[in-house]
């Protein structure tokens, strides 16, 4: 393979990691950023407990009032299976828009979220080349020309 032909490849790969993570990040990623980095972390309780998605319902006090969010379990609090209506669970909020909520410790939930989102957007695109080089024979003329 000449120089022209990894140019390509690489600046295609790119393309694709950057298209994959913007799909993987979706739009909560920013907002579990700002809950990551910002967020009030208090002790809420679960109000009701969607088994056929393992979404969870809970209320929290910010702002002297009570304010409600969904979401599914993740750190800092105990598996969903051993969740009942009434126990604490831990929630961490925007204090400048206390609406704005997540389950849990938002740090670690980002931490994960961006391991998340690393792995699919660099994994999937070099499949797809991969693939795509062994399968299509227009492809792969396209990399060697």
């Amino acid at each position: 393979m000449n120089a022209r032909a990894v140019v390509r490849v690489v600046l295609l790969w790119i393309g694709l990691v950057l298209l994959f993570a913007a799909i993987a990040a979706g739009r909560n990623f920013f907002t579990y950023r700002q809950l990551a980095t910002r967020g009030v972390e208090v002790t809420g309780e679960v109000t009701r407990l969607e088994q056929s998605n393992h979404h969870v319902t809970y209320s929290y006090a910010a702002s002297g009032r009570m304010l409600s969010g969904r979401g599914n379990v993740v750190f800092g609090n105990p598996e969903f299976q051993s969740l009942h209506i009434g126990d604490p669970v831990s929630v961490t909020y925007l204090p400048d828009n206390d609406t704005v909520s997540c389950l849990g410790d938002a740090k670690e939930c980002m931490r994960h979220r961006a391991r998340l989102i690393l792995n699919v957007a660099v994994v999937f695109p070099a499949l797809i080349l991969f693939f795509s080089y062994q399968k299509y024979p227009g492809f792969r003329a396209w990399v060697k020309s």
